[in-house]
């Protein structure tokens, strides 16, 4: 065994004071900053308040998490937390301190409430507002992620709607960690995404084509994690026993409107298969497919099936947003969101990120291949993003790989006839 000779290293924070006068100093303006960052409980006391002033405190960060007791202190998990934090902040006032500002960690308790937490903080006279997306590497919020981290794509709206009162009223309010691409582009200047660079990051596949890809830091890691379907553009095994057993009922797949669908499904190509139900029964829907649990989603559109459910569950979910989208919310939005659907989407389908992240610029090509073309289509089931696009052609390979291994001589007469 090779004993590592990385050394490790200790770094002790000093402060800022130095006795030299470097004309290039970065620190200039650090060198007297002394910054407490509170819950403001502990200053709802005001003799304590009197005494840590008098330390020469010179600027407090509150935390703000709500814009009412119920919500705030149930997130802190201490009752009287939110009257406490009130009346920190005026004992801060009434002894003449006035350089405060605010913090708030944007989680699933509270994002719906973020243009009442603004106002509220407003209210209180405090001009600078900072919300923040939960970090989920690491501590409570990796231990509890699905009950502490929201999706993305769920604070969207809110996070817009946050950003647009705050220009409009000209009040100050900055969004950090959190991908501009979920943002509309005219309220970019005051997301701090773009201004630091952050540790546990990553870009996911959709970021190579993202216009925003050089100056934003993608998601954090253990979102991705986390939610792997945002970012699963891979195979599954083939179900051989499944394509045995259609293989002997030939008549019955050819006169499957489906069944293009359905073969690829069991070739292990896509994740979820998705089938309009239209005037079909189940039991049509359901034909090769016995094996497999489904779910339908609340218009009764589409009928969803998975080896894994949660999977099921997940393409069903987004679908019903990205049909609400259309309807609740302004165009750019709108665009923004429907996007990021029909990215998930797409990788839980079976397509290339490219493909599904560029679906609705509504261009769609034939791929330039006419062996892998379908008497009513092409191979692939998707729309490509380009003509030469390197994946749909990779995937044309996989297709065609796949079912020569399966050696069922009916399964590419089917196909490719």
């Amino acid at each position: 065994m090779v004993k590592s000779n990385k050394i490790k290293k200790i770094v002790i924070f000093l402060g800022y004071s130095c006795n030299n006068k470097c004309i290039f100093c970065y620190n200039e303006n650090k060198n007297t900053k002394i910054k407490l960052i509170t819950n403001g409980r502990i200053l709802s006391n005001k003799n304590f308040t009197e005494s840590l002033l008098n330390l020469g405190i010179n600027h407090i960060v509150f935390l703000f998490y709500g814009p009412n007791a119920e919500i705030h202190d149930n997130i802190v998990g201490i009752s009287g937390a939110f009257n406490q934090l009130k009346k920190g902040i005026k004992n801060i006032k009434n002894l003449g301190f006035f350089n405060i500002s605010s913090t708030t960690i944007i989680v699933k308790q509270n994002y719906k409430y973020l243009v009442e937490i603004r106002k509220f903080i407003h209210k209180m006279d405090i001009v600078n507002a900072d919300f923040i997306f939960v970090n989920p590497n690491n501590s409570l919020s990796k231990k509890n992620f699905y009950n502490i981290v929201p999706t993305y794509e769920n604070t969207a709206f809110y996070i817009n709607t946050l950003l647009k009162f705050c220009k409009t009223k000209k009040i100050s309010c900055y969004v950090k960690n959190y991908p501009l691409c979920f943002i509309e582009p005219e309220y970019h200047r005051i997301v701090k995404e773009s201004l630091e660079k952050k540790s546990g990051r990553i870009k996911i596949e959709k970021c190579n084509y993202c216009k925003y890809k050089t100056i934003c830091q993608g998601y954090w890691k253990e979102y991705v994690q986390k939610r792997p379907y945002v970012n699963k553009f891979n195979f599954d095994p083939i179900d051989m026993k499944s394509i045995k057993k259609i293989s002997k009922k030939v008549n019955l797949l050819k006169k499957d409107p489906d069944r293009f669908e359905k073969i690829y499904f069991l070739l292990g190509l896509k994740k979820v298969l998705r089938l309009a139900i239209k005037n079909q029964k189940i039991k049509d829907l359901t034909r090769f497919l016995e094996t497999y649990d489904y779910v339908i989603d609340k218009e009764k559109k589409y009928i969803f099936f998975s080896k894994d459910i949660k999977l099921a569950k997940k393409a069903k979910e987004i679908t019903e947003l990205l049909q609400n989208s259309l309807k609740m919310y302004s165009f750019k939005l709108s665009e923004i969101l429907s996007r990021e659907y029909n990215h998930i989407l797409g990788n839980l389908y079976g397509y290339p990120s490219c493909c599904s992240y560029k679906f609705e610029d509504n261009k769609y090509y034939n791929v330039e291949n006419k062996e892998y073309e379908l008497s009513g289509g092409k191979l692939v089931l998707h729309y490509a993003c380009s003509k030469n696009c390197q994946k749909t052609k990779a995937l044309h390979e996989e297709i065609l790989t796949r079912i020569n291994r399966t050696k069922i001589k009916f399964l590419k007469e089917t196909i490719l006839s």
